[in-house]
This record gives C-alpha cells, structure tokens and sequence, in this order.
C-alpha cells in the first residue's frame, strides 16, 4: 500500500487596511520579482571560441527567488543629503518614517556618516507557527552603488507582527535619491522545509489597528521578550495546547 502525504504548509496571513497597498503593492512570493534586467539578459554568448553561459543560468540567482516572499516599496521614496543632513518624503503622503537614535547603534558605525530611517510598513503579518524567516535585501533588484543599506535580521511573526524595513542612508556624499515604488525591499526566506503560502487580507482601519493588540507598548524596554512571555504563557494555560497543529 503506498501512502501520500502531503507536504506541510506554513501559512502566513498579510493584513492592511489600504486598498492601494492591498491591489497593487502585495507582499508576495519571491518568483513574482525577478529583475527585468536579469529577464532581458540572453542566456549565452560566443566568445572567441565557444558558447558562454551568462548570469541567466546562474543557479544560485535563480534559486534565490524560489524561496520566501518579498516585501514591495507601496510609494516612491525621495531621500535628499545635503551637508550630512538627511530629509525623505514618500508619494504617498501617507507612510512615516522615524528614526532610532545614534546612541543605539553608534558603537557599529559613525553615525555622522550614516543615518537611520524606519520604513513603517501599512502590513501586519501573522504566522501560527514559531517559525523564523531571514529578513534581508533583494540584492539583485538593487543597483549596485545605492546610497543606503537595508538592515538585515530574523524575524518570526508569531510574536511580532510588524513589517517595517530599517534602511541605514549613506551621508558621506550630498545626493537625491528615488526608491521607486514596487522595488522589492525586503527578502523574507523561512527557515522551514513547509512550503510557504501567502494570504492576503484587507480589513478596515478599525480592524487593522486591532490586530493582535496593535504595537504591544507595556513596557519600556524588551517589548518583544515580554510579550512573548505574556503569549506563550497564555497558550500554556490551553488544555488542548498539546493538539494545536502549529507546534
């Protein structure tokens, strides 16, 4: 007798509450944004004696975009350096953008070099399972020389739900600068053999605000870590606990 199993799912569930951002600037997966110049690109050459494969072929870029979801810009971003000063504004006159201060993160890198800005994201995104994803910069959809960084981490989105992109902004040189919108920003690779699926949810502003007790602001410090206590103490207190599904 043979047996088919099918192969586990990881879900996660991407709520906004703009319908702007819900039709035309979707978290998605990964194989959605190869880059158009990559698309454009043929797959060999002739040098002077034989046929030459190009990037095209590359099985390590190609596999990049097989795994995960990415996170599309939903307005134009401009950012202007003058004097080691730095301004944004976003087209959508909707976005915020904040700043942690130096004093955070100064012993990593001099801060009158380099600025940071907080993208606040329009997405909330849920996942049952304590499941870690590798947050990092779509490499390829960037030009090489850009004049700022997206700040790479882990994040799992059991305990956490915001998406926000922290992007560290180059002030060595005066410049202007437009991310367009829909440029990839964020990478999102699971650490998970469970093939991803990806749910879109578009809820009113009330609900939005709602969802999973908004930015979790008990304390001052260690946010994350006390909430996390508050829910896994929460789940332990089930007596079903033991047959939940994403355990």
């Amino acid at each position: 007798m043979i047996f088919l199993f099918k192969k586990p799912k990881l879900v996660i569930d991407c709520f906004t509450d703009r319908p702007d951002v819900f039709n035309f600037s979707k978290i998605d997966y990964a194989h959605k944004f190869y880059p158009e110049w990559w698309k454009q690109t043929p797959k060999s050459f002739m040098n002077t004696f034989y046929k030459m494969s190009t990037i095209k072929k590359c099985r390590g870029l190609i596999d990049t975009y097989k795994y995960g979801a990415m996170v599309p810009l939903w307005s134009d971003l401009a950012i202007t350096v003058k004097n080691k000063q730095y301004q944004w504004q976003f087209s959508d006159f909707k976005t915020l953008g904040n700043i942690h201060s130096p004093e955070q993160w100064n012993t990593y890198i001099d801060p009158t070099n380099y600025g940071h800005l907080k993208i606040n994201s329009p997405w909330y995104i849920n996942c049952k399972r304590d499941t870690k994803f590798y947050w990092t910069i779509p490499f390829w959809n960037h030009a090489i020389d850009i004049p700022y960084h997206v700040m790479p981490g882990m994040l799992d989105f059991k305990y956490n739900h915001n998406v926000h992109i922290n992007i560290m902004v180059n002030l060595q040189k005066d410049f202007m600068h437009t991310i367009k919108a829909y440029t990839p920003m964020a990478h999102m690779i699971p650490v998970s053999d469970k093939e991803l699926v990806i749910k879109h949810h578009l809820v009113s502003n009330e609900e939005f605000n709602n969802l999973f007790d908004g930015n979790i602001t008990t304390t001052f410090r260690n946010r994350y870590q006390t909430h996390k206590n508050n829910v896994d103490k929460q789940e332990s207190k089930c007596p079903f606990n033991f047959l939940r599904s994403d355990k």
